[in-house]
């Protein structure tokens, strides 16, 4: 139950409040890796049609913080 909380809240939350990625943002401070040619293509087809919206902290943190939290809790 709480996962799917932290979903749907996570989602209503990006679709109320969007927010520019770093490449977008802070395109003078966004730096590059260099990698081979791989890196080279998906960076290509990210840049063309990439998502030019997300948000930190993502869902992915609180996804996690959630479950470490749970975890502390219920595990022995």
């Amino acid at each position: 139950m709480g996962l799917m909380l932290i979903y749907i809240g996570g989602f209503i939350g990006y679709v109320i409040f969007p927010a520019a990625g770093p490449r977008y943002a802070f395109p003078e401070e966004w730096v590059w890796l260099n990698g081979g040619k791989l890196f080279h293509l998906t960076d290509r087809v990210v840049w063309h049609i990439g998502a030019r919206l997300d948000v930190f902290p993502s869902l992915h943190a609180a996804i996690a913080i959630f479950l470490f939290l749970w975890l502390a809790e219920y595990h022995p």
